[in-house]
């Protein structure tokens, strides 16, 4: 950064510090919608109308009738754009687009965008002539046809950067937002729809998960082809898996060693190809198209980064287990995701026992693990003489922690006849209190013993899949975690009321509210009230937003993501109140007078906290979408809490919502390609950086006043240097491990494919990194907040309280909008 560059630019503000040459900058990113301190240092946000997004898309416009020669026109117009958003659409987008735009003529001195309104249509002049205001001054004009303008007002709701006027009688061509947002997204869930059934119907692809599924069909290139085209040669290398989606294709000259096969016909949704990349064998025959087709292609080198080298047999193996722990009570009834499920199969491993082996002797110690039966017979038995016979599908293991069976699962089942009273202390898995639970969990895992509570002996030769109580620890970090009566519940608090709450300080504004430090004045507690304000809500169609937080907040449980303890409302705000983090913004130690960045040591630990948190939300389909350093608090422990979740949404399969910080945005967003937990990979691949080394990777700081449009241009293009005259020590493991995240392509990011965050854990910047530890905070923190008491809100900014009083108050009609909150 040269400072004496920026210092210039900035004198007329006052700005003097390297931590408000980056407050002020980051202030020019954002739009009206966000708020500033006396800094003008908050990074604001950007967001459209939420879409709804229905797989039975119906077109929310009359297409109107154009002539060859118009349609011609709008093409060319869009071809001949350098725009980042239609060089980036297909033919079959560009095609709806054009027969999408509505024709309209507009008289000399008619204002067609005035500068400060938001902006929802983008414009294509055909004849005329416009000029462009800034500020009533002059400065531009277009008379050429084929000029575009407004293009921005397509991705969000953003103000207008100009007014333009109509100098001439003009002939003009519009789309709005909402019609060019349902036209990509409409052709994002057609392709990805029918690519999903058929992968689901092939029966190499059976035993997958919904989940590795989505990360194939989203993997698939788009191939078209003429008729008499060929697809793949007889004898060469199989260059991916095909699925036709349109048009008909023949193998023909087939033929496998010495035997020749008649000619097969492929038709729409059909496979081909998948045989040879498993066997590695050259094609059997010429696959040509007999009619013109479409086919998607799953590359050679993609179906084996996303699948691996895949065993067959150990796939279907794998899916047993998967399969088994899913019905396992203790796992069933717990907090237990699917990843967590299938990292436990992953460890599972098969046992083979002769006729009259004695596992296990009732009293004496033994290994604690599960055992689940694939072939033959046990008979167990316990000191009062009892016995019981388990076979094939039947599971048994030792210590009460290893099967527990709660005291509700019990009556549950005794309930529905699936065992009799009191069966389960007599055999097998004894219930046991939260606490004597843990205890035990914890001294078994320690002493990798438990004492077996029966005798087990093989009565048929026995062949079972075994998994040990370190393997389930490794995997699940906590104890607390297993059980229907262990999981962690929301500290749900419905007498906690604004009411009973002193407000001592501001801690924060954001786009629509306020956060403030608050004293419990019945028991003294202190608490974080968020307070939004339903007028602010309504307007920018956030309604539905606010509700969903609330939501999200009730579903998280970690110790690196924000809970609530309790909502209320009144005619005017919304109220949420949460737990107080008191060690301030992370971007707080990411900037310094001195030294604006981090050392790699405390900037790993931050980033595998953040790792940790987003991997919970994302487990479980949660996307965050709004990832940056003030939205990450330090607790006072010194690790990282994710807070502020307005833009966190249940996202099982892909959503299409424009939203975010600019700098932070990921390239799929902001080509509206449709985006799930990549996003937020992305956005935690950049503030990576940004903690290394002070500045951003698409951002020039030289340059305070870059427009956002170049800023996206940038963002979607994916490239960027690492700085080569900083100050700041990197190593080349953490750039490689930057350099997988910002990659443009979902399909080659680093935590993005079928394995999720676990290949992220596995890079070898983060290898070294135990996340149990972390999780349990057994790791020291590089930094630990000073608080000097439950109400110390001094490791925050100050901030002024804003006049809302004159908001216009609701109508009942919009009063209904946030009936569902609370």
């Amino acid at each position: 950064m040269k400072v004496p560059v920026i210092l210039e630019k900035f004198k007329d503000l006052g700005v003097k510090t390297t931590q408000e040459i980056h407050d002020k900058t980051m202030g020019l990113l954002g739009n009206v919608h966000g708020k500033t301190n006396k800094l003008g240092g908050r990074m604001k946000v950007v967001f459209a109308k939420p879409l709804d997004v229905t797989k039975n898309y119906v077109m929310s416009h009359q297409e109107e009738v154009k002539t060859d020669e118009e349609t011609q026109f709008l093409h060319q117009a869009f071809v001949d754009s350098d725009e980042f958003l239609f060089s980036n659409l297909s033919n079959e987008e560009r095609d709806r687009l054009v027969a999408a735009m509505q024709l309209r003529d507009v008289k000399k001195g008619t204002i067609v965008i005035r500068q400060g309104d938001l902006g929802d249509y983008l414009y294509v002049l055909k004849e005329g002539k416009l000029t462009f205001l800034v500020d009533g001054k002059e400065v531009g004009s277009a008379d050429n046809p084929g000029s575009i303008f407004g293009e921005l007002a397509l991705l969000y709701d953003c103000p207008r950067a100009a007014t333009v006027r109509a100098d001439t009688d003009c002939v003009l061509y519009r789309v709005s937002q909402h019609t060019f947002r349902h036209i990509q997204t409409a052709h994002a869930l057609e392709n990805v729809d029918v690519a999903r059934e058929v992968l689901k119907k092939n029966k190499m692809f059976e035993g997958l998960s919904d989940d590795t599924i989505k990360t194939v069909s989203d993997s698939l290139l788009r191939k078209p082809f003429k008729k008499g085209d060929t697809i793949a040669s007889k004898g060469e290398e199989v260059q991916g898996l095909y699925i036709i989606k349109e048009g008909h294709v023949k193998g023909t000259n087939v033929s496998i060693g010495s035997t020749k096969y008649a000619d097969i016909m492929f038709d729409p949704g059909e496979v081909f190809g998948e045989g040879q990349l498993i066997s590695g064998r050259p094609a059997p025959a010429d696959m040509i198209a007999t009619t013109d087709c479409v086919v998607w292609v799953l590359t050679k080198e993609r179906f084996f980064r996303i699948l691996g080298h895949l065993d067959l047999k150990q796939l279907i193996q794998h899916v047993q287990d998967i399969k088994f722990l899913s019905v396992i009570p203790m796992f069933a009834y717990s907090d237990v995701d699917k990843i967590e499920i299938d990292q436990l199969a992953s460890r599972m491993t098969g046992a083979t026992f002769p006729k009259g082996t004695a596992i296990s002797t009732a009293g004496q110690a033994t290994k604690p693990r599960i055992f689940v039966i694939k072939e033959g017979s046990v008979e167990l038995s316990n000191k009062t003489g009892a016995t019981k016979t388990l076979g094939a599908g039947e599971i048994f293991g030792f210590g009460g922690e290893t099967l527990i069976l709660t005291n509700r699962l019990k009556k549950q089942q005794q309930e529905e006849g699936k065992i009799n009273a009191g069966q389960a202390d007599e055999i097998g898995a004894k219930a046991l209190t939260t606490e004597a639970a843990i205890h035990m969990a914890e001294k078994n895992l320690k002493n990798d013993s438990v004492v077996a509570q029966h005798s087990c002996k093989v009565t048929e030769d026995l062949t079972v899949r075994l998994l040990t109580l370190k393997d389930i620890s490794a995997v699940l970090y906590d104890p607390l975690r297993l059980g229907k009566d262990y999981r962690k519940t929301a500290k749900m608090n419905p007498n906690l009321t604004k009411e009973k709450l002193e407000r001592i300080r501001l801690l924060g504004a954001g786009t629509f509210g306020q956060v403030w430090l608050t004293k419990d004045t019945v028991t003294e507690g202190a608490y974080a009230l968020k307070i939004q304000y339903k007028r602010e809500l309504i307007d920018y169609n956030q309604a539905e937003g606010v509700i969903r937080e609330k939501r999200v907040m009730e579903r998280m449980h970690h110790p690196f993501v924000m809970s609530i303890v309790n909502a209320q409302q009144d005619s005017t705000c919304l109220y949420m109140v949460m737990e107080l983090i008191q060690g301030g913004e992370l971007r707080s130690q990411m900037r310094d007078y001195k030294k604006p960045f981090l050392e790699e040591g405390p900037t790993k630990f931050y980033a595998s906290c953040m790792l940790e948190g987003l991997s919970y939300m994302h487990r479980r389909h949660f996307v965050y979408r709004d990832l940056k350093g003030e939205n990450v608090l330090i607790d006072k422990d010194g690790y990282c809490v994710i807070v502020d979740l307005g833009f966190a949404k249940f996202v099982p399969d892909k959503t299409f919502t424009f939203c975010g910080t600019p700098i932070f945005i990921a390239p799929e967003i902001i080509l509206n390609k449709g985006h799930d937990k990549s996003a937020d990979i992305w956005s935690l691949g950049v503030l990576i950086y940004e903690m290394l080394y002070g500045t951003n990777p698409f951002f020039d700081y030289d340059d305070p006043n870059i427009d956002q449009k170049t800023l996206f241009k940038r963002i979607i293009s994916g490239k960027f240097e690492f700085p080569k005259h900083s100050k700041a020590v990197v190593s080349d493991k953490a750039k490689d491990l930057i350099e997988k995240m910002l990659v443009v392509d979902v399909n080659k990011r680093l935590g993005c494919l079928s394995r999720a965050d676990l290949d992220l854990r596995d890079h070898p910047w983060f290898r070294k990194v135990n996340f149990g530890k972390l999780y349990r905070k057994e790791i020291d923190a590089p930094w630990v907040p000073t608080i000097k008491s439950p109400f110390d809100g001094e490791n925050f900014a100050k901030w002024e309280e804003e006049d809302k009083h004159n908001l216009k108050p609701l109508t009942p009609k919009e009063q209904h909008h946030f009936e569902k909150f609370c």
